[in-house]
């Protein structure tokens, strides 16, 4: 567990070590950071005590190399047939995760996660068990070969929803560690729609949004991707046309992030292009694939799971940070996505994404939160 509560908020810590505990089947190890103290390494033992097994000093929890080191740590000292990384702190979609105040506001990149889980021989599953819009397909697509397993949320998150559910996944574990892949994936998510009653009521319910990807699928999903830019490379203005006429029904976590199997849906119901409408059928039926299991409530009746970078105007300026050697995103090399929204946006690399405030206002700025209403359903069954 990745602990990264340098920030003045909520510190899961005792939350977690009294739900996630080991067992015969199960090591728990916690990382944590947080503003008052060192970094230490924990092992939470049968009893919910964690007890500090390594002394870290001052980490940066927004530096890959402090991901690589507790991974390669956790494998060398616990180690097990398979191995759930779980990630807790702020999450910004395609951009990252992790942001340690104390170091600068500095966070871990998509690309910084991909190459230190591939020097420690990747991992098995990921949770973003916090982090909002980290069900996201640019994120998932840089993970796909370095888990099996890939669960987040394509809009605001919480601790809040893992809470029991973390209670649930350590029983599981430990009684049936040989779960297969799909069954967990049913398992984290199910409970993670159970329990959303137990928590704030009033407040996320309708906003709630999980999602559980085979990353084996992501591939499909970006050559899909990829064939559907093509179609539209040369002609964005078709595109942009088609995006005006679906924009006021089409699902958005945010002024640059939209639902991307809604989007796939709604462009097969306008575009009359038969080669573009068979790249499209393509990556829905991709998507469809990839996606094990997800659910929504009510402030998404067309979530399908996992968000896309599409910005408007008003946000083009952050395409300068998609397309850098920095963000490190797999779906910029691998697929002509990038310049179909280059195309649309042709001024937008000229912009600095590092001016502004110390505390990005994409950060403060990009979350909805739904609750005009407060009854929520599960979307779509886990298969």
């Amino acid at each position: 567990f990745y602990d990264d509560a340098e920030f003045e908020g909520y510190d899961p810590f005792d939350d977690f070590s009294s739900r996630m505990r080991s067992g015969e089947n199960l090591h728990v190890i916690l990382l944590r950071d947080d503003e008052v103290g060192p970094t230490e390494t924990y092992w939470v033992r049968e009893s919910s005590s964690p007890i500090v097994v390594k002394k870290n000093g001052e980490l940066n929890l927004g530096e890959g190399e402090t991901l690589r080191q507790f991974v390669a740590f956790a494998k060398e000292y616990y180690p097990a047939d398979r191995y759930i990384l779980a990630f807790y702190d702020h999450g910004m979609s395609w951009r990252g995760s992790c942001l340690d105040v104390t170091s600068g506001n500095d966070f871990l990149t998509m690309g910084e996660k991909k190459a230190a889980l591939q020097q420690v021989g990747g991992v098995d599953v990921v949770l973003f068990s916090a982090p909002c819009n980290m069900g996201s397909f640019e994120a998932a697509y840089n993970l796909r070969d370095q888990t099996e397993l890939y669960i987040g949320s394509p809009n605001t998150s919480g601790y809040v929803f893992w809470r029991e559910p973390m209670a649930e996944l350590s029983a599981t574990l430990n009684t049936n560690p040989s779960i297969e892949m799909e069954e967990l994936a049913d398992a984290i998510v199910s409970s993670i729609w159970h329990h959303k009653d137990s928590w704030m009521p009033d407040l996320w319910q309708d906003a709630l949004t999980m999602t559980a990807v085979r990353t084996a699928g992501l591939g499909a999903v970006g050559q899909a991707l990829d064939a559907v830019a093509l179609g539209y490379l040369g002609h964005s203005g078709d595109f942009v046309a088609l995006w005006d006429e679906i924009s006021p029904e089409l699902t958005a976590y945010g002024p640059s992030l939209v639902d991307m199997g809604d989007l796939v849906g709604q462009l097969l119901a306008v575009e009359e292009n038969p080669d573009r409408l068979a790249a499209l059928e393509t990556l829905q039926n991709a998507l469809d694939d990839a996606i094990i299991c997800e659910c929504h409530g009510t402030a998404w009746p067309r979530g399908t799971g996992l968000n896309l970078f599409l910005p408007g105007e008003d946000r083009a300026y952050r395409l300068a940070y998609y397309l850098g050697d920095e963000s490190g995103l797999d779906v910029v090399q691998n697929t002509h996505w990038d310049d179909l929204l280059t195309e649309i946006h042709p001024s937008a690399g000229a912009v600095d994404w590092f001016g502004g405030p110390a505390i990005p206002d994409w950060l403060r700025l990009e979350l909805p939160l739904h609750t005009d209403g407060f009854s929520s359903y599960f979307g779509r069954s886990c298969r």
